[in-house]
């Protein structure tokens, strides 16, 4: 079956519209709250002709009750903890402010379909854990929440003072889930892991490539988003 483009752009036009009228809303604009930031739903100001809106219910309400503060960036953390959002679970994804950030950011940019369907069912928040009021504001999240996940490289929380054995101190009950692409220990362990290192360490890379040329990465990050999906799982 094909398509032409004006039934393409139709489509498109009408699928964006429900993603930004539904109760995911793309996460775009922070008010200023002392040194921290907290995100401020608003809804997209494009508008297509004949779109209708549609509900966009989660899978389930399986997880309702758990409250799930979400420090991950990039492919697996994301992954994972959209899992628990289809299923009920209140998330809150906690980023870095963007007058910190280098351009777009890890995690590509905001307004892609990749970005939004990775943080859909999530609410949003800015915090700067590297400072005294940010780490303050996250710590008294924990006290209510049920779960922390963070894909960091394994050192980044310990100097961030947001390790297990610090949080179990706020919250005896929290459950801290770490994604990191060497592991908790051993001598990869501060090394960062992406997708595509994953693939070439695996040999994935090695029937990739143009004939004569190099090897290249799959454009399908499976390596991570499994990853992502298996931690979600466990």
């Amino acid at each position: 079956m094909s398509f032409s483009r004006r039934q393409t752009l139709l489509f498109l036009g009408m699928m964006n519209k429900v993603v930004a009228d539904g109760p995911f809303r793309p996460m775009d604009k922070a008010i200023q709250i002392g040194e921290c930031q907290a995100e401020k739903p608003v809804l997209s100001q494009n508008t297509y002709p004949g779109a209708t809106e549609m509900p966009f219910p989660r899978a389930s309400q399986a997880l309702s009750r758990f409250t799930v503060l979400d420090l991950t960036r990039v492919r697996s953390g994301p992954t994972c903890v959209r899992q628990l959002g289809d299923w009920g679970a209140n998330i809150i994804k906690i980023e870095t402010p963007p007058h910190l950030v280098d351009g777009e950011g890890p995690g590509g940019p905001r307004e892609s379909s990749d970005f939004q369907n990775l943080q859909r069912n999530k609410r949003s928040m800015t915090l700067d854990l590297k400072s005294p009021q940010g780490i303050a504001a996250f710590k008294r999240m924990v006290e209510k929440a049920d779960v922390v996940v963070e894909n960091f490289r394994p050192d980044v929380k310990d100097r961030l003072g947001i390790d297990y054995e610090s949080l179990k101190k706020i919250n005896k009950r929290i459950v801290l889930a770490s994604i990191s692409g060497f592991g908790q220990d051993g001598p990869y362990a501060k090394r960062p892991g992406f997708d595509q290192i994953a693939q070439g360490m695996g040999g994935l890379m090695s029937v990739t490539g143009a004939p004569g040329g190099g090897p290249t990465k799959r454009k399908v990050r499976t390596a991570l988003s499994s990853l992502g999906t298996d931690r979600g799982w466990s």
